[in-house]
């Protein structure tokens, strides 16, 4: 039995024996009635009283009162009801004597009148739904039943959820409130209608139940928050949406819910508002997507989370915002293994938004460089031969080939770097190698404060790929090598402390390539610094030729 105010736990009351008559009655009670000194629930005051429900004269026993805040749960003996019952509850409850004598337990009386052991407002509730809901047998006769009384259904609803401790009969009312509202959208308005006249919001009563243990529970009432906020014509605000997109990002997040893809799913509706858009990225969302697409996650699941990401693509700002974030390297992951239809239409689908919505030529430019480096254009080549009958999906392959084609016509090989470096995803490709291009570009590296020289030692000192590492320390080093100002320029940035650390790499390319980058750094004579170079890859591949010979011999 718990508190109804401050939700501490009462102590069951004790049994008592009542002797009735016409005007008194006689109680009686065992050696088990007095506590215990250390128990923290006290009896509340005892007098005779007229029930007002049954209307026999008996003694008037209360529930055990709590001491933080003084809550008394007065209950008849007789007809097992509670004395602050007025006239609009009196329905006949089933009752049970025997003798003259009761056991007065809150919790026994309950069940053993059919009564959950909580305000007896609930039960009425409860009466009221299986009367007017549970008995209609289609759309129509549940219409005609929540018109009777729209207040009574919404007030029964929420007292049924909010007031109610057993989670069996809180998932019973849940599945029946989501489908009300799954079938008939405008039925939101009878909740909204009822909050707005007692001058709160519909979310506020549910609060609660989106911290309860069990899941089913927790996801549904979920489902049921998300459906308020986009079916009706009042819009989620303030902290109730912000504690609500914090729960939601909470749940993909966490690759062990069961019921992640209903969450997922509730995102999915809400984005679709522009409102909840801007306030999802503005508290940092998009991260979390981003997280579970990352993960192992299923088609259906990445179809559901991108489909997220692709109603974030229709507003310009913030698709500039989410390219910026990385989404484009992986889908473009997901699009060259993917073989499901609709999870391919969807990244093709977002892929075209970021390319059209964006009004900034620079960022366009950039994204449609993103998605060449991700090998999108090799994919929608594989694509073209295929024969897909949604002519959505076509003319998205037909547009992205197009743009993409012209994307690579004007692409010079500093952009092609610049791309790949942005990745993250570096390469052996052959402008690392190409004295040409450094010679011609190292002193754009000084561009956009140093940006590809501060990308390139974020890699070093954060990934642990040896590829990505071993381009990065010589990028850093053919740098250093062809910019007079480079070494100064590279200590500045803790580029140095940063190659140093890879002389200790496990993998002994990586090793080899910061032992060159240290040399450039430390080496001002240049021609001189060549020959070693020279001596040292010709020592690598003698080596090499030594044991290829004596595999041979063997």
């Amino acid at each position: 039995m718990v508190c109804e105010k401050c939700t501490k736990k009462l102590s069951k009351l004790a049994t008592v024996h009542v002797e009735k008559s016409d005007q008194t009655a006689k109680r009686v009670t065992n050696e088990n009635k007095l506590l215990s000194s250390k128990q923290k629930f006290k009896p509340a005051s005892e007098q005779f009283k007229k029930c007002r429900i049954c209307n026999k004269m008996t003694h008037h026993i209360s529930a055990y009162y709590c001491q933080d805040c003084s809550y008394q749960k007065g209950i008849c003996p007789m007809c097992g009801r509670k004395q602050i019952e007025t006239a609009k509850y009196r329905q006949k409850m089933v009752t049970e004597q025997n003798g003259a004598t009761f056991a007065v337990d809150v919790e026994e009386i309950a069940a053993g009148h059919h009564v959950t052991p909580v305000d007896m407002t609930t039960a009425t509730s409860k009466l009221q739904l299986e009367v007017d809901l549970e008995k209609a047998k289609n759309k129509q006769e549940r219409d005609e039943a929540l018109a009777k009384d729209k207040t009574n259904s919404a007030r029964s609803i929420i007292n049924l959820i909010t007031e109610v401790a057993k989670d069996q009969l809180i998932r019973y009312v849940l599945t029946l409130f989501d489908d009300l509202l799954q079938e008939d959208k405008s039925r939101v308005e009878i909740f909204h209608d009822y909050s707005r006249r007692q001058k709160r919001t519909i979310w506020s009563w549910f609060q609660g139940i989106l911290t309860r243990n069990d899941s089913f529970i927790v996801n549904q009432m979920s489902a049921i928050f998300s459906k308020l906020a986009c079916y009706g014509s009042v819009l989620m605000d303030g902290q109730e949406l912000q504690a609500y997109f914090n729960f939601l990002q909470q749940e993909i997040k966490n690759s062990s819910n069961e019921y992640i893809n209903t969450s997922v799913r509730c995102l999915q509706m809400m984005l679709r508002k522009e409102k909840y858009r801007r306030k999802f990225v503005e508290y940092d969302g998009v991260k979390s997507i981003l997280l579970a697409l990352n993960g192992r996650a299923n088609f259906q699941l990445q179809y559901q989370l991108i489909f997220c990401l692709w109603c974030l693509t229709f507003d310009s700002n913030i698709a500039q915002f989410v390219q910026g974030l990385g989404i484009i390297q992986p889908l473009g992951d997901i699009l060259s293994e993917c073989s499901k239809e609709k999870v391919i239409r969807i990244i093709l689908a977002t892929f075209r938004n970021l390319l059209e919505k964006i009004d900034n030529r620079e960022m366009v430019r950039e994204s449609a460089l993103q998605m060449v480096q991700c090998k999108t254009l090799k994919t929608l080549e594989l694509m073209d031969a295929k024969k897909f009958d949604d002519p959505d999906l076509v003319d998205d392959i037909e547009f992205l080939s197009e743009r993409l084609h012209a994307s690579v016509q004007d692409l010079s090989s500093f952009d092609e770097y610049c791309a790949e470096v942005r990745s993250g995803r570096l390469q052996w490709s052959p402008v690392h190698k190409l004295e040409k291009f450094w010679r011609e570009n190292a002193q754009r590296f000084n561009e956009k404060n140093f940006e590809l020289i501060k990308i390139l030692i974020k890699i070093l000192e954060t990934s642990s790929d040896p590829l990505p590492l071993s381009v990065a320390a010589h990028d850093i080093g053919e740098y250093v090598r062809h910019y007079h100002r480079g070494k100064t320029i590279v200590e500045q940035y803790q580029g140095k402390q940063a190659v140093m650390k890879l002389l200790s790499a496990e993998d002994p390319n990586v090793r080899y390539h910061a032992l060159l980058a240290i040399q450039k750094l430390m080496v001002h004579n240049w021609e001189y610094l060549g020959k070693q170079i020279e001596g040292l890859e010709g020592a690598k591949g003698a080596a090499g030729e030594e044991a290829k010979e004596v595999k041979t011999r063997n």
